[in-house]
C-alpha cells in the first residue's frame, strides 16, 4: 500500500479506477451461485439483470440525495453524504472488495426508497390538474 501511495502523480488514476472497481464493476455473485451448475447463458442472463438494477438503484439513489439537498426539509441528508463519501473516501485507500459494500447497503436503499418517492410524487404532480400543483412535492 505505501509502494502505491508514494507515487504522487498516479494516485489519481489509481483512486479512479478504484472507485470504479469498487462501486460500478461486476458483482461476482451470479459466478460463485452458479459456478458448478455449467449454465453460461443463464448466468450471463443474471449478471445483465443484476446490472440492470444496480443502474437504476444509482438512478434512485442520486434522485433521493438531489432531492433531499434541493427540498432541504430535512436535515438529515447531510447525514447520508458524510456516509457516502466517506466510506467511498476510505476504500479508496484500502483494499477494496465488492462484499465490503454490503454494509451500506441498508443506507442506499433507504436513500433509492426516497428517490423513487420523490420521483412518483413529482411525476404525479405534472400529471395533475393545475390546482394540486399548489401544494408542494419534494424534489
Amino acid at each position: 500500500m505505501i509502494e502505491r501511495l508514494s507515487n504522487v502523480d498516479a494516485l489519481p488514476s489509481l483512486f479512479a479506477r478504484k472507485f470504479v472497481s469498487f462501486w460500478g464493476g461486476p458483482d461476482s455473485s451470479a459466478f460463485w451461485s452458479m459456478e458448478k451448475l455449467n449454465m453460461p447463458k443463464q448466468t450471463e442472463r443474471v449478471n445483465k439483470l443484476e446490472r440492470a438494477v444496480y443502474a437504476a438503484m444509482c438512478f434512485f439513489g442520486a434522485i433521493g440525495l438531489l432531492a433531499l439537498v434541493r427540498d432541504r426539509q430535512y436535515e438529515w441528508h447531510r447525514l447520508f453524504l458524510i456516509l457516502l463519501f466517506g466510506y467511498a473516501a476510505i476504500h479508496l485507500f484500502i483494499e477494496i472488495q465488492g462484499r465490503y459494500r454490503l454494509d451500506m447497503i441498508p443506507i442506499l436503499v433507504l436513500l433509492q426508497s426516497y428517490g423513487v418517492y420523490a420521483a412518483y410524487s413529482r411525476i404525479t404532480l405534472w400529471l395533475s390538474p393545475r390546482a394540486d400543483r399548489d401544494q408542494g412535492v419534494p424534489m
